[in-house]
């Protein structure tokens, strides 16, 4: 079986199944020898199982996407960079869905009550089951011993002295009160390391437009220097993401039309890859602003040249920024919180839900188990939920980074403003 990525919204769309405004495929079209193909669509979270029509019918859609392509690729045929670019896209955008599916897939806090009250994954109830289940336990068997024992019953005078309410007054001031300073400090700090991580991207994303833009407009006196210079802003942000996740080797999908094989073997051995990526950028913005391209001695071409000095300078400062931010998730991910905190919070809390069956369970009876099984759930959830977005950068976990979709953007975004400035370019040659 041959597999051929193509555009197939156009196959979705002229069948009626999807609206073209909203839809999200879910897996990618082969061409097979086969008369029919089936294929799993994804629309507003509603998973169908659609039949394609005959091949004969399929095949007409795929060569009328095709010759679109064709005509694309004829119309930017004076620029091998964005032609490179358009012929890659599909690959590295199935690439890039398929890597970051846990995230794209999975719904989002504000999908609605009835989805965020039923989602299990989203819980990470992984990091919480074995203390969980251990609380659980104990009270089970406590209750189970004490029901069934008169004995123990007996021996517990301590539900029949005088100071029992002193005693749970204390227990509650105590326990309670340092818990709940602990959970919520340590949860409020794991957010906000969230949101800073989600900011240092946010700033990637903005600075490598503001690059790509300055290069495109003052760059045009050196073409090939100016795309290298895009090539390797493209190849910053997918450096970060494997970096940042521990990943060392890079899918050559992902940088399909962007690197070439040499190229993406450097920047895969080296010790710091986005270090490399922002290197190479500044290696090549010097080729493109150098004051001795194209110079003379008169004064027009020294304006130039303090032109040329001052954009060079600018994104100099774009790029800086860009390194600060790369650094700053590395400070997130190689800096949790100091263990004594985590520990003083985990050992408050585990000897709170311990006990809690010793001291409730002659009122509750055997009521005593559900009370501490969905005590347990909620004080633990929410150390669950802390620990869960403490370094937000995993690709298997749902509650982490989308980051594959925001590399998505900056390719979306650099291909857009390539395309553009061709435009520009043939309209000011036509003229």
């Amino acid at each position: 079986m041959q597999r051929k990525a193509i555009r197939i919204s156009s196959i979705f769309i002229a069948l009626g199944y999807v609206d073209s405004n909203n839809f999200t495929i879910e897996c990618t079209l082969f061409r097979c020898d086969t008369q029919d193909a089936t294929m799993n669509i994804s629309t507003n979270n509603v998973l169908l199982n659609t039949q394609l029509p005959d091949r004969e019918f399929t095949r007409d859609i795929q060569q009328q996407d095709e010759d679109e392509d064709d005509n694309d690729e004829d119309e930017y045929k004076n620029y091998p960079f964005v032609q490179s670019l358009i012929e890659t896209e599909s690959i590295r955008t199935v690439t890039f869905m398929k890597a970051g599916s846990k995230q794209m897939k999975y719904p989002k806090s504000n999908a609605g009550w009835r989805i965020t009250l039923l989602t299990c994954e989203g819980r990470a109830l992984d990091r919480i089951v074995l203390p969980w289940f251990l609380v659980t336990l104990n009270s089970i068997i406590w209750t189970i011993v004490y029901e069934k024992s008169p004995t123990i019953k007996g021996m517990m005078v301590l539900q029949e002295l005088p100071a029992k309410e002193n005693l749970q007054g204390f227990l509650t001031i105590v326990l309670n009160t340092t818990m709940a300073f602990l959970l919520v400090f340590r949860l409020n700090r794991s957010a906000t390391r969230f949101w800073m991580a989600r900011q240092c991207w946010g700033v990637i994303v903005v600075r490598s437009r503001a690059i790509v833009s300055t290069v495109l407009v003052h760059g045009s006196h050196h073409p090939q220097q100016r795309d290298h210079v895009i090539r390797w802003v493209a190849a910053f942000s997918i450096a970060s993401m494997n970096f940042v996740r521990g990943i060392k080797d890079i899918d050559p999908n992902c940088v399909a039309g962007i690197l070439n094989e040499e190229e993406l073997e450097d920047l895969c051995t080296a010790i710091h890859p986005p270090l490399y990526a922002a290197d190479m950028i500044r290696v090549h913005m010097c080729e493109l602003f150098s004051p001795d391209v194209d110079t003379t001695t008169n004064t027009e071409d020294e304006d130039v040249n303090d032109l040329r000095t001052k954009q060079l300078i600018a994104i100099e400062d774009q790029l800086n920024s860009m390194i600060d931010e790369s650094g700053a998730m590395e400070r997130i991910k190689g800096t949790p919180l100091p263990l004594v905190y985590v520990t003083h919070l985990r050992t408050w809390l585990m000897l709170f839900l311990l006990s809690m069956p010793y001291f409730w369970e002659a009122s509750l009876g055997y009521a005593t188990i559900p009370v501490v099984f969905l005590t347990a759930f909620a004080l633990l959830g929410v150390e669950g939920a802390a620990e869960e977005v403490e370094s937000p950068f995993r690709k298997d976990r749902t509650n982490h980074l989308d980051m594959d979709s925001f590399c998505l953007a900056v390719l979306s975004n650099i291909l857009q403003q390539t395309k553009h400035d061709a435009d520009r370019q043939t309209t000011k040659k036509v003229k």
